[in-house]
């Protein structure tokens, strides 16, 4: 399977899940108070309230990556409806 596909499959699918509460609209303040906000802030009351993303990144310092990784593989869980990553050796 082409590379660059499944790289493309990847961000796809982390991306529906990652900003998924950004499909829906909210209309009023209990909406806007109803759901976890991690990494966006709530400018105005009202319908003058927006949303704003949080860009606020921190440096993290690991004391030893992982090995490189080979033979590796993925698989698509129609069930979960999300991609399995297999990291092999």
């Amino acid at each position: 399977m082409n590379r660059t596909f499944i790289i493309f499959f990847l961000f796809f699918v982390s991306v529906e899940y990652s900003f998924g509460w950004s499909t829906r609209t909210y209309t009023t303040n209990v909406d806007f108070l109803s759901f976890t906000r991690d990494g966006v802030e709530i400018e105005g009351t009202g319908d003058e309230a927006k949303l704003i993303i949080i860009h606020k990144w921190e440096n993290f310092t690991y004391g030893s990556m992982p090995s490189a990784r080979y033979s590796s593989a993925i698989s698509y869980d129609l069930n979960f409806s999300s991609a399995v990553l297999f990291s092999g050796k």
